[in-house]
């Protein structure tokens, strides 16, 4: 008999990683890469029926970002609306919001002011609305939205990552059917409270939970009051210097990602009571140069699991890239219940799109996600792994 673990092959002894070796991280595979039309994704995908929507910040026929789509089935990409960079928006940094089949979104600069606007877009024929122009640098609206909207009960929701009374952004509510924005809260009202937010909210029970990424802070709003909590101070605990990403909800309980700083960017997974603010970490990553390092993306909750990327680490070697030691990035899952991380794919040398971007989406068994750079042309590609 032999310990568990162990098997003997006559004078060699063997370990045998439990009763299954793990698997390797797969690559991922490069569906299409951007050129001179669309380039430089900055946000995530979504899925509507099986075309996959986003927005570049630049590319273009005015190099001022493009709404566009990519069909699974046909593996083709279309720009849906190209942005002219005057009043009708400039340089969408996120995500779009498919509401009864328009497509919503913001974009950071552009507008009547220069400060961005909310804006959507019609698939199907292509035209843009210029929902609402942000006001003047610091006005009381907000300006500079860099946060992907959320749809609550007919009502849009969103951030600005500047204006406000203090010019510290501000959490405000959209009425699509009367084009009226209202400011709900802005930050710098309090001493702690956070600024800068730039990832989306998350609505449970009433309520919109985010975070600020600078003086990081996590964060609750009730939109009927106005008024503001914070949940956790990461800054005052000195536990992340960044918080880019927005919260994931599992059963109640708030999950997130956050990166220590630049100089240290080896990140961890937390976990976030919304009742008690009380915060664990869920898994640290290791800052090993072949692990995966820095995530800055929103969380994927599927079944209780979280699915997300890093920019950075990861077991492919990645020369290309200035951080050479660290990779080009990874696809990961961890399990909330017991911290276990996986590692499900690596970019590397062999994949011509380091640095995935922005969060994943599921469509069947397959995730899909964007990387900013990398593809043929060097200016971002679209990408799949099983």
């Amino acid at each position: 008999m032999y310990p568990t673990g162990l098997a003997s092959i006559g004078l060699l002894t063997v370990l045998v990683a439990g009763t299954a070796c793990a698997k390797a991280p797969i690559t991922p595979t490069t569906l299409y890469s951007f050129g001179s039309n669309a380039s430089h994704p900055l946000g995530g995908v979504i899925n509507v029926g099986g075309t996959l929507y986003g927005a570049t910040s630049a590319g273009g026929s005015a190099n001022d970002g493009t709404v566009y789509a990519y069909d699974i089935a046909t593996n083709t990409e279309s720009v849906v609306y190209a942005f002219l960079g005057g009043t009708d928006g400039a340089g969408p940094v996120c995500e779009l919001l498919n509401v009864g089949g328009v497509l919503w979104g913001t974009t950071a600069s552009g507008g009547a002011n220069n400060t961005g606007i909310i804006f959507a877009v019609n698939p199907a024929t292509g035209a843009e609305t210029v929902a609402y122009s942000f006001a003047a640098d610091g006005g009381a609206d907000g300006a500079y939205p860099q946060a992907a909207l959320i749809n609550v009960g007919g009502i849009l929701y969103g951030t600005t990552s500047e204006g406000g009374h203090f010019n510290a952004g501000t959490v405000f509510s959209f009425d699509p059917a009367t084009g009226v924005e209202t400011p709900i809260y802005a930050f710098g009202t309090n001493e702690g409270d956070g600024s800068f937010p730039t990832a989306p909210l998350l609505s449970l029970n009433g309520l919109l939970y985010g975070t600020t990424y600078e003086n990081s802070t996590a964060f609750v709003v009730n939109p009927v009051t106005g008024t503001e909590q914070v949940l956790y101070s990461f800054e005052a605990n000195m536990d992340y210097s960044s918080t880019a990403s927005g919260l994931t909800n599992i059963d109640g309980m708030l999950y997130g990602a956050a990166r220590i700083s630049e100089s240290d960017p080896d990140g961890f997974i937390y976990s976030l009571n919304p009742t008690t603010g009380a915060l664990g970490t869920v898994y640290g990553f290791s800052g090993n140069k072949f692990a995966p390092a820095s995530p800055t993306a929103g969380l994927l909750a599927v079944n209780g699991m979280l699915y997300g990327t890093t920019e950075i680490g990861g077991s492919k070697s990645c020369h290309p890239r200035p951080r050479a030691a660290h990779g080009c990035g990874t696809v990961f899952s961890v399990n909330p219940a017991t911290g276990k991380q996986t590692e499900m794919a690596a970019f590397g040398d062999s994949v011509n799109a380091p640095g995935p971007i922005g969060p994943l989406v599921k469509v069947g068994k397959t995730f899909y996600g964007v990387t900013a750079s990398g593809g043929t042309a060097q200016v971002g590609s679209i990408y799949s792994v099983k």
